[in-house]
Parts: C-alpha cells; sequence; structure tokens
C-alpha cells in the first residue's frame, strides 16, 4: 500500500525530521512526520465522532 501512495513514501524523511550521528550511534527524530500524523489522526478522529 504505500508504494502506491508516494507521499507516504516519504513519511520520515520530511524538512524537520533529523538524524544525529554521533560515532557509532545514530538517533532519528521524526519531529515533523510525528505532528503531521498527529494532526491528520485527530481530524479523522474528529470526522468520525460526528457522525
Amino acid at each position: 500500500v504505500v508504494d502506491r501512495v508516494r507521499f507516504l513514501g516519504r513519511l520520515g524523511r520530511l524538512p524537520g525530521d533529523s538524524v544525529i550521528h554521533r560515532g557509532s550511534l545514530t538517533d532519528f527524530l521524526p519531529l515533523t512526520t510525528s505532528l503531521l500524523l498527529s494532526v491528520l489522526l485527530s481530524v479523522l478522529f474528529l470526522m468520525y465522532n460526528r457522525r
């Protein structure tokens, strides 16, 4: 399904998502992706509950 929807392929690599490399440790901070998914899910639940 993800391959069929181009937008979903960019999740996790949006501007604002950070990758920090320190030696052998890599931290990934998907800030923009988390915010976008939170807003999207909130809108979907709001629309579902209004029925």
